[in-house]
């Protein structure tokens, strides 16, 4: 006879505030589920996606650092003792395998599939005598490798490259990972952002506002993972000011953060649009997604193609216009549907789309609308769906085992 399992989840790391994300939408459905803080950005903890302190209930923060190598296994062991679903990202899975835990499921935000099973964090490609960073970064390998689940979406060729090296032994789904807790952004939560009056002052001020959020990284390859395709939005954003009409009073908002930060802040001076680019400073999501409320298109990466990222999920969840590059081929086998978007990388294209933005608000209005409604499908009902699915095969099977 099966005995009833009461199922204990453990969802550890935070990086881009994914787990918390979905511990939210687990303790939705009903199951036990506890984020664990390791060592977290200040951007990246929980206060700095929420609206209230509910998040105090459900969230522990562990002693695990950086200091791989002088972590106990048995303190590891001893910490989620009880938790017999364990969902993870960032460094954990290297935790995990040295203290011989099972990952049941592995949601990667990108760096810990780029830079982690290859080289050590923060310290650059290990060398021959540095004997904890070279364990480090095989743990985290093999911890990625023998994940039982994954789930990550469709990418592009480089990054695709990337995750075939690794020769993933669980099962991959195709989906988003469920990173944005999209129900508690309303106009009520919005204004409680510390910048919400001087992005409203910035929309008073402009009848054209021009959002870019990601980091400022475009001075490598063009080719490389990381390349966003800053300065595409920068020059472009030049050729509008200098073909635009006297009704136009466009604003580009940048955030300053980022490697190339100093290169872009160089090419804004040596192009002469100063005083039309606003630097934001780095903010948490909460106060973020205010300043995207306020825009009227919103720009994503304009290098590689992507289907998704954090900035897409965030731009989408605010009904606003998006604008990047996607080459649709890559995705449609695993999407019945994609989301409408203005995809481009060249400067003349990213320039006439503001053209066209003018000319049909009302398009890219609906746009944004729908970008909305594809994010409620496939990254809340689908993703969590499916880590529900898993979860429940779990119980199954440890009901049988009992």
């Amino acid at each position: 006879m099966e005995q009833k399992v009461n199922m204990k989840i453990a969802c550890i790391g935070n990086m881009n505030n994914m787990m918390f994300c979905l511990v939210r939408y687990l303790r939705e459905r009903g199951y036990e589920a506890d984020l664990f803080l390791v060592e977290e950005f200040d951007h990246f903890l929980p206060q700095a996606d929420a609206y209230d302190d509910e998040y105090k209930k459900y969230t522990k923060q562990s002693d695990w650092y950086w200091d791989h190598w002088n972590i106990k296994k048995e303190k590891m062991r001893e910490d989620i003792k009880g938790y017999n679903f364990i969902i993870a990202n960032d460094r954990v899975p290297g935790y995990l395998y040295k203290a011989g835990l099972e990952l049941d499921l592995f949601l990667p935000h990108g760096g810990d599939l780029i830079v982690l099973p290859f080289q050590s964090y923060k310290f650059g490609m290990p060398k021959k005598t540095d004997v904890g960073k070279i364990y480090f970064t095989r743990c985290q390998r093999l911890g990625i490798v023998n994940a039982k689940n994954t789930i990550f979406d469709a990418t592009n060729d480089v990054m695709e490259g990337i995750i075939d090296r690794l020769k993933l032994k669980g099962n991959r789904f195709f989906l988003l990972p469920p990173m944005l807790y999209i129900n508690q952004y309303i106009e009520g939560n919005l204004k409680k952002s510390k910048f919400y009056e001087q992005f409203k002052d910035i929309r008073s001020k402009y009848n054209l506002v021009i959002f870019q959020h990601c980091r400022q990284m475009w001075t490598m390859d063009p080719k490389a993972v990381e390349y966003k395709g800053n300065e595409i939005l920068i020059k472009s954003f030049t050729k509008f000011l200098q073909s635009k009409t006297s009704e136009v009073n466009p604003v580009l908002v940048l955030f300053a953060y980022g490697p190339d930060l100093a290169a872009s802040e160089k090419l804004v001076e040596s192009l002469n649009i100063s005083d039309r680019v606003l630097w934001m400073p780095l903010m948490s999501r909460k106060d973020l997604m205010a300043g995207i409320d306020m825009c009227d298109l919103a720009v994503g990466e304009l290098g590689n193609s992507w289907l998704t990222y954090g900035s897409v999920v965030e731009i989408l969840t605010m009904k606003k216009p998006f604008i990047g590059y996607r080459e649709d081929e890559r995705y449609l086998n695993h999407y019945a549907e994609l989301y409408p978007m203005a995809s481009a990388n060249t400067v003349d294209q990213v320039e006439a789309i503001f053209h066209d933005y003018m000319e049909r608000p009302e398009y890219y209005k609906t746009m944004g609308e729908k970008g909305f409604e594809w994010v409620k499908k496939y990254l809340v009902e689908n993703s969590v769906n499916k880590v529900v699915e898993l979860i429940e095969k779990k119980k199954k099977e440890l009901s049988v085992l009992s």
